[in-house]
């Protein structure tokens, strides 16, 4: 994403609820990109999070610029498996 001149990757992670725990963090350019891959995950049939679709929500954890490295967190929920479609 082009922001007042930097180029910031945004860091999503999928959180699972009943484990209470974050999985590893990945990057993507939008918010539609990241909403793709999750739901790549709920409907890949190898995928833990397609067996127990409710229990997973997408989130934005912040945002990389580029440019300096720099790393600011902005948590914010993005979708969870009722709702990605609304957003892909």
């Amino acid at each position: 994403m082009l922001n007042d001149n930097k180029f910031l990757l945004s860091i999503f992670s999928v959180f699972d609820r009943k484990n209470k725990m974050f999985q590893p963090p990945f990057s993507e350019f939008s918010e539609v990109d990241a909403a793709r891959r999750f739901d790549g995950m709920l409907n890949s049939p190898t995928s833990l999070i397609s067996r127990y679709k409710d229990d997973f929500t997408l989130v934005l954890l912040g945002t990389l610029d580029l440019a300096t490295g720099e790393i600011t967190p902005e948590y914010h929920v993005i979708c969870d498996c009722n709702d990605v479609s609304n957003i892909i």
